[in-house]
């Protein structure tokens, strides 16, 4: 990975002008999305119960591991272009991993300035909330941020699975990743209870952004909401199958 890694950096950098102007829109689209959170709680003070800094916690977490999963598995989100250039039967006639391959073939660096800018909302969301940096509460953090990577990962997954019967990528697969990061970057217990229900058995973003938030700021004692992200590992398991069971009926594009 390390590799294929450096290989689109370099590609990345041939043009430096556009590199960094292309990380510095990245930075304002971020920046717009926070702004329109402190514009809404500046208006509103608290959304049920919850304040703007239990709001950021649970934002950063979201924001995290969608860009994370936007950065690493591109590939599959960019999956249908490979299908429809054909690109995608070059990679089957290679000995090499076909996971590999397809998170090798697609990587936007540019994507780790909104990281690092989530990174910085969620040190500065554990200092405001007071939050003690034992190792319990620090592996509750770790546990949650790869729950969120691998929640985005596998709905991208998924979304690569649907295209061998497809062929065209779907909307609707965007609409899931990208909605769910949205609704995401506020505290589940906003939202109607059924639609907490989708967002907890269905897509679980509740289960790294909402039930461990709460555990750690101490608003529910129940140990169980501390290992809810291990619960998206169940999503994970199902978005490789699923994708498994295309391949094997795939019979090429024709391209």
């Amino acid at each position: 990975m390390k590799k294929y890694f450096m290989m689109h950096l370099k590609k990345s950098l041939e043009y430096k002008v556009s590199f960094i102007l292309i990380m510095i829109s990245q930075i304002m689209s971020l920046a717009t999305s926070i702004f329109v959170v402190f514009s809404l709680f500046s208006k509103f003070g608290v959304l049920k119960d919850f304040t703007l800094n239990e709001c950021l916690l649970s934002l950063s977490i979201v924001d995290m591991g969608y860009y994370f999963a936007e950065f690493l598995f591109r590939g599959f989100d960019q999956f249908a272009k490979q299908i429809i250039r054909g690109k995608f039967d070059l990679l089957l006639i290679r000995p090499e991993n076909i996971y590999l391959q397809i998170l090798g073939s697609e990587m936007e660096p540019t994507k780790f300035s909104r990281l690092v800018v989530s990174t910085g909302i969620l040190i500065y969301a554990v200092i405001i909330n007071n939050l003690p940096l034992t190792i319990q509460n620090v592996l509750i953090l770790l546990i949650s941020i790869v729950g969120s990577i691998i929640t985005f990962a596998s709905m991208m997954i998924i979304g690569a699975g649907i295209t061998f019967y497809t062929i065209e990528g779907l909307e609707l697969v965007n609409i899931f990743t990208s909605g769910s990061r949205e609704l995401g970057e506020y505290p589940m217990g906003i939202y109607h209870r059924n639609i907490r229900k989708v967002f907890t058995y269905g897509i679980p973003v509740a289960c790294v952004n909402y039930y461990p938030v709460l555990y750690l700021l101490n608003r529910n004692n129940n140990q169980l909401y501390a290992l809810t992200p291990l619960f998206t590992i169940v999503i994970f398991i199902f978005s490789i199958l699923f994708f498994n069971r295309g391949l094997k009926h795939y019979q090429s594009s024709g391209s």
